[in-house]
């Protein structure tokens, strides 16, 4: 259902749960509140979401990773994948144990950038 609610939003979701059309929601576009929002709206439906992702670096990842704690009925394993690029500008990886991507209780989403790696893969164009 991703690229549909992508460009339909909370009707296009409404719409697919009136119909009993889809079983999952993959709510991986928008804002971090959207997600929020819309992950509640689809567990109020009985219906479990997921996050998607397009290989972001470490900051959006661990947004991401915030959102999906805040969404109780994110329960399908969602996309944390900066860990497949070169670099992905954090000083220490996000935490997995388990299989499981660690929520940090540190200030802010918890990350510290690496700050020598920005200076590295800045684009000096």
């Amino acid at each position: 259902m991703h690229l549909y609610i992508n460009r339909e939003g909370v009707r296009g979701m409404i719409r697919a749960i009136s119909a009993e059309c889809c079983s999952v929601f993959n709510l991986g576009a928008g804002s971090m509140a959207e997600f929020v929002a819309r992950s509640y709206l689809a567990g109020e439906a009985g219906i479990p979401v997921w996050h998607g992702s397009a290989h972001e670096l470490g900051v959006l990842d661990a947004a991401m990773l915030h959102t999906c704690a805040a969404s109780p009925n994110c329960t399908y394993p969602s996309d944390i994948l900066s860990f497949q690029r070169v670099h992905n500008l954090l000083a220490r990886p996000i935490p997995i144990q388990d299989s499981y991507a660690l929520v940090s209780d540190a200030p802010g989403l918890g990350v510290e950038l690496d700050e020598d790696a920005l200076r590295r893969y800045e684009f000096k164009g």
